[in-house]
């Protein structure tokens, strides 16, 4: 579980907004509620890597899979010190801007909703992303 939570932490608000997209327009209610739930479990779920995080140097919860051999494309995520702390800032900051905007926000709120998870799940890809060296283009490892 530990080294799929990284990519639990991207899917999830993604997998909110796709939810929140296919609910009727007129469920405002309901998609601020979904967008919600959505945001508050993906804080959960960071504040749990935060109690499994070891202060110790390197990459944790590391995943470094092939993905398109052919072109030397591979999905390699990680956390580290400064990424853990900036992954919580945004999984926090995320459940508070929807319910700052709960009252404010009357058109269009699907669409707003929409766009908020999937701000989350970039904020979050950004900050777990790991460039991996490829020996395939020049012969030798960087």
């Amino acid at each position: 579980m530990s080294q799929s939570i990284l990519s639990a932490l991207v899917l999830l608000p993604v997998l909110g907004a796709i939810f929140v997209a296919v609910t009727p327009r007129e469920n405002v209610r309901t998609q601020k509620l979904l967008a919600m739930g959505m945001s508050l479990v993906v804080f959960g779920l960071s504040l749990w890597m935060l109690s499994e995080f070891q202060p110790i140097s390197g990459m944790q919860f590391e995943v470094n899979r092939s993905w398109l051999p052919q072109y030397g494309i591979s999905y390699h995520i990680g956390v580290d010190g400064l990424s853990l702390w900036l992954i919580i800032l945004s999984t926090f900051l995320t459940p508070i801007s929807l319910l700052a905007s709960w009252n404010s926000i009357d058109q269009r709120v699907r669409e707003f909703n929409v766009f908020m998870l999937l701000l989350e799940a970039g904020m979050i890809g950004v900050f777990v992303s790991l460039a991996s060296s490829s020996s395939t283009s020049s012969g030798r490892r960087c």
